[in-house]
């Protein structure tokens, strides 16, 4: 019997044991349900399991094909945040910034460069371009020129002239920085091209690459050239300035034989710098007739207005292939006497030796009229303008001339 009441003990001491375990659980159980309703009402989230941990620096995934351009995107690794201020889970993560980036291996398309060629073209090939430009204070005088003004106006022409917006580019278009570049001024009486415009242009060359010492400014003669205030510089650094030493390449012109300058014949690329003047024979002097001063015996072409001479000269391959560019002095004219100039506070530039010529002629006849002078006599004269345009050599045909007035 004492056996029975041992085991009913025992029993009855588990079932306690077994309730209060039961009760715990429950109790706990309980608890844990209470704090899970509290968290959700007090937007706590349950701890996440932690993901793999993000590798930098990031992948490159390609964006989707079919668009007009080749992305690619960048994924941004998420910023941790901080367990105080977790977002509650049933609110949706924001999206990941990502960085749209253009793709590496795919070149983007560049506007094709300017060939010197399309640049220059001139009638037939296109209407030739003759840029005027004008500027109120270039010249104050005709001894006293203002070489920043002339610089504004030189950058603002060469881009009118070319199309190309940028005024050094523009020059890097015409001309090489390893090339020789002879640069024809006249001096022949006393008020000759403009210093500062010469030594300008060289600026421009410059600029560009080219060596100081492969640019010469050059005419016939040393004492012309240095009564018109230019600085002999025979072999010294710097930009160099000197008369023709010799003539050479006997060539037939008009009728006659002429040698050309040494200068001339050993540059690679020509800019001719004349000055705006009238004349007794081809009614006025300029572009075209300023190589007189290139060649050894000019006084044997002045015959009949010295139209056939101008022309056949300018027609030879040695200065028809190698000018680059014809900027006209017109910041001083010589309207009657060559030694008395007057203001002009202009400069023409073109591809186009006839086309200029021509629109010089517009200017000179222009300001004969308003002082009273005889415009008809330049125009009666001028006979080598349609017998240059005959040869090829350029349009003095209104119609075919593209005239475009500066005002700086």
């Amino acid at each position: 019997m004492m056996n029975n009441e041992l085991q009913d003990n025992e029993q009855k001491t588990m079932s306690k044991n077994v309730s209060r375990r039961t009760l715990i659980g429950w109790a706990v159980a309980a608890v844990a349900g209470l704090v899970a309703a509290c968290g959700e009402r007090l937007g706590l989230a349950p701890t996440a399991t932690p993901g793999p941990t993000p590798t930098w620096p990031p992948t490159w995934t390609p964006a989707p094909t079919g668009t007009s351009q080749p992305t690619a995107t960048r994924v941004v690794p998420p910023t941790e945040v901080p367990a105080a201020t977790a977002v509650p889970t049933d609110t949706p993560m924001p999206p990941q910034p990502t960085e749209t980036l253009l793709a590496t291996d795919t070149p983007v398309p560049t506007a094709a460069p300017v060939s010197r060629a399309d640049v220059m073209r001139i009638y037939p090939e296109a209407n030739s371009r003759v840029v005027v430009v004008r500027h109120a204070n270039a010249c104050s005088s005709p001894d006293d020129i203002a070489a920043d003004a002339v610089r504004q106006m030189l950058d603002a022409a060469i881009v009118e002239l070319t199309g190309i917006g940028d005024a050094q580019e523009a020059w890097r278009t015409l001309f090489d920085p390893t090339e020789r570049i002879a640069i024809k001024v006249n001096t022949i009486n006393h008020y000759g091209t403009s210093v500062p415009l010469a030594y300008a242009v060289a600026e421009k060359l410059q600029a560009i690459g080219v060596v100081a010492e492969n640019i010469v400014i050059f005419d016939r003669n040393t004492g012309e050239l240095q009564r018109a205030g230019y600085p002999i510089n025979e072999e010294g650094p710097g930009v160099r300035c000197r008369a023709t030493r010799g003539y050479g390449e006997p060539r037939d012109v008009a009728g006659t034989t002429q040698q050309l300058s040494d200068i001339l014949l050993a540059c690679d690329a020509l800019i001719n710098l004349p000055l705006l003047k009238q004349h007794g024979f081809s009614g006025l002097s300029f572009a075209m007739k300023n190589h007189y001063g290139s060649i050894d015996r000019p006084s044997s072409i002045h015959f009949d207005n010295c139209a056939p001479g101008i022309a056949a000269l300018n027609a030879l391959p040695e200065i028809r292939d190698r000018t680059r560019l014809i900027i006209g002095d017109a910041l001083k004219i010589c309207p009657a006497n060559w030694n008395q100039a007057v203001v002009g506070n202009t400069l023409l530039i073109s591809f186009d030796p006839v086309a200029h010529d021509y629109v010089g002629m517009q200017i000179l006849t222009d300001w004969l009229s308003a002082n009273g002078g005889n415009p008809a006599r330049v125009t009666g004269q001028a006979k080598h303008l349609p017998t240059a345009a005959a040869l090829g050599l350029g349009t003095d045909d209104p119609a075919h001339i593209d005239r475009r007035e500066l005002a700086l």
